[in-house]
């Protein structure tokens, strides 16, 4: 299956935070966000691994009682991510 990102229409799920979800299963979900400045993730947690790249710009990551500052092209790997947020 391929698919296009600019052919998947997205969904604001939060203030500044828009989601393209391009591929899911049982197992796995393939999805692309947007994130304006200043833009925040609540703490949460899923299920599964998730794992990600910064195409753009730079975020920090909070994972447990880590911070992280993920810069564009780095890529992320994280069992108990916290909260996001865009710088």
């Amino acid at each position: 299956m391929k698919v296009c990102i600019s052919e998947v229409v997205p969904v604001e799920m939060l203030k500044g935070i828009f989601r393209r979800t391009l591929a899911h299963n049982d197992s796995i979900m393939l999805v692309h966000f947007e994130m304006k400045m200043g833009s925040k993730v609540p703490a949460h947690s899923h299920k599964s691994d998730q794992v990600g790249i910064v195409l753009e710009g730079e975020m920090q990551l909070f994972i447990g009682d880590k911070t992280y500052q993920v810069k564009k092209e780095r890529a992320i790997e994280s069992l108990q991510t916290r909260c996001m947020e865009r710088q």
